[in-house]
């Protein structure tokens, strides 16, 4: 069974954007959850839909672009935004492959 969500959760938004000293553990890193379950992710404009969610989610937890004078911020959101971004890659990955395989299974059935 499909799981319906991708989960996002980086250790870069703990230590770039909340500004933490140490590294956090990938636990207590923040996270959320990104709906696909009405995507067709056999589909090109599907996965498009999710990468755009899975931007959109990761915009929301590393916060607003910071002022564009403040230089270390900037670098630390973008950094924030790529490792959100790329933890949620496997997961989006994977869902897209099972809808994928599901589809070619019913359509080598002959059903519809």
């Amino acid at each position: 069974m499909l799981k319906a969500f991708a989960t996002i959760a980086t250790t870069a938004l703990v230590l770039g954007c909340a500004g933490a000293a140490t590294q956090a553990a990938a636990g207590d890193a923040p996270k959320t959850v990104v709906q696909y379950s009405d995507l067709n992710l056999a589909s090109a404009s599907g996965q498009a839909q999710l990468a755009a969610r899975i931007s959109a989610a990761a915009s929301a937890l590393c916060g607003p672009a910071p002022q564009i004078v403040d230089l270390a911020a900037v670098q630390a959101r973008r950094a924030c935004l790529r490792a959100a971004v790329a933890s949620s890659t496997p997961s989006a990955q994977q869902a897209t492959a099972l809808q994928v395989r599901s589809r070619e299974r019913v359509a080598a059935s002959g059903e519809q």
